[in-house]
């Protein structure tokens, strides 16, 4: 995947009246997406590391703590909405 400044640099070589495309839009339009289920996948990640981590703090002290449970319930809902699976919500 070419980077904005690769791209950038290409169409600078071109005069500003007959560049066929904003290089913000070209990019957007190329990572928007991508960036979207990434970024998704990434929180994903993320969660699953707090919920673990709030499950073996739960085994040591022996108690749950009701805080860290609603957080990661909120952030695993919102996730699931993000990436338009309702179901596993």
């Amino acid at each position: 995947m070419p980077s904005k400044m690769s791209l950038r640099e290409h169409s600078r070589r071109r005069p500003l009246d007959r560049c066929p495309f904003s290089v913000e839009a070209f990019v957007e339009r190329m990572w928007g997406e991508q960036h979207a289920e990434v970024t998704a996948k990434l929180k994903g990640v993320l969660l699953a590391e707090r919920t673990s981590r709030a499950a073996d703090n739960e085994f040591v002290r022996g108690k749950a703590d009701p805080i860290a449970n609603l957080s990661n319930q909120l952030a695993a809902r919102a996730i699931a909405e993000a990436s338009g699976e309702e179901g596993e919500a």
